[in-house]
C-alpha cells in the first residue's frame, strides 16, 4: 500500500456512520478543544496530506479518555477518515468500549499491563503480552501515513508521572516506522502531544468513566520526529531516540491540568 494521502482512508460509508456516532458520543462525553493561536490539529492534518504518519501521545486517567479524544480530534476529516490505532489493557476490553470507540473509527489492540495482572490475577496472560504486536502494527501504520494514539504512561494514573529510564514502546514504534532496512533514515512521523483534562475537576484519583462531565482536549505544538531529534542533545542518533519519550513528557506537562503534572 502506498503512502499517499488516501492510503489510510476508511470507506466513505463507514466514515459517514462514524460522524453520526461521534455526534452521539459528544452528548455522553461532552467537551471542547482548547488551543492557542495556532490550530495544531489542522497543522497535523496538513502533514498527513503530505504523507506523514501522526503519533498522538496522551495521558490516561479516565475510562473514557480515548473515546473523548477521538470524538473531538476525529472531527477533522483528514484524521477522522483515517481512523486510529490505540492500545488498551486486556482487562478493559469491554464490549461497550469496543462498540463506542470502534464507532469513531478506532482499532483496538489489547496489551497485558500491570493493571491487567492485578485485575485478572492467575487468569491473566504474561505481563506485556501483545506489546510487540502492537509496536509492529503501529510502526506499519505510521510508515503508511496512518494515525496512532497512545497513553505513554502505559496505565491509568492519578498524575502524569515520569518517563521510564529504559527503552520504551514509543521508542520501539518509531524504530519500526522507518523504511525497511534503512536504520539511518528518520521516520516521516509528526508528533502531537494532547493533554486531556476534566473542566473544573482538580484531581483524577478515581477510575470512573466521567459520563456527562466536560472534557478539555488540549493539543500541544505539532513537531516532526526530525524536528524533535534536532532539539535533543546526543552523540548518536540512537541516543537521541532514547530521549524522545522524556521530551514528549515535558510537552504533555505543558497542556495537562496543573494538578496532573
Amino acid at each position: 500500500m502506498g503512502r499517499g494521502p488516501e492510503s489510510q482512508y476508511i470507506p466513505d460509508n463507514k466514515y459517514r456512520l462514524q460522524k453520526v456516532a461521534r455526534a452521539a458520543l459528544n452528548v455522553t462525553f461532552p467537551g471542547e478543544v482548547v488551543q492557542g493561536e495556532t490550530d495544531e490539529i489542522a497543522k497535523a492534518s496538513e502533514l498527513l496530506k503530505e504523507g506523514y504518519g501522526l503519533f498522538i501521545p496522551t495521558v490516561h486517567f479516565s475510562g473514557a479518555d480515548f473515546i473523548q479524544l477521538m470524538a473531538k480530534v476525529g472531527q477533522y476529516p483528514e484524521i477522522g477518515k483515517r481512523g486510529a490505532l490505540i492500545p488498551i489493557g486486556l482487562h478493559e476490553l469491554k464490549e461497550w468500549i469496543k462498540l463506542s470507540i470502534g464507532a469513531v473509527g478506532v482499532d483496538l489492540m489489547p496489551i497485558v499491563t500491570e493493571s491487567t495482572r492485578q485485575t485478572m490475577g492467575e487468569a491473566s496472560p504474561p505481563l506485556m503480552t501483545g506489546l510487540s504486536e502492537f509496536a509492529v502494527e503501529a510502526g506499519n501504520r505510521l510508515q503508511r501515513g496512518g494515525v496512532v494514539v497512545m497513553a505513554i504512561q502505559g496505565k491509568r494514573m492519578p498524575t502524569l508521572g515520569e518517563p521510564r529510564p529504559r527503552a520504551t514502546a514509543m521508542w520501539s514504534i518509531l524504530q519500526k516506522a522507518r523504511p525497511p532496512k534503512q536504520p539511518d533514515v528518520i521516520p516521516r512521523v509528526a508528533v502531537m502531544p494532547v493533554g486531556l483534562r476534566l473542566k473544573g475537576k482538580p484531581t483524577y484519583d478515581d477510575r470512573g468513566f466521567h459520563f456527562r462531565e466536560r472534557f478539555e482536549v488540549a493539543p500541544n505544538k505539532v513537531e516532526t520526529v526530525e524536528e524533535i531529534l534536532g532539539k535533543i542533545e546526543g552523540a548518536t542518533l540512537i541516543k537521541k531516540y532514547a530521549q524522545i519519550e522524556a521530551y514528549v513528557y515535558d510537552r504533555l506537562r505543558e497542556v495537562a491540568a496543573p494538578e496532573y503534572r
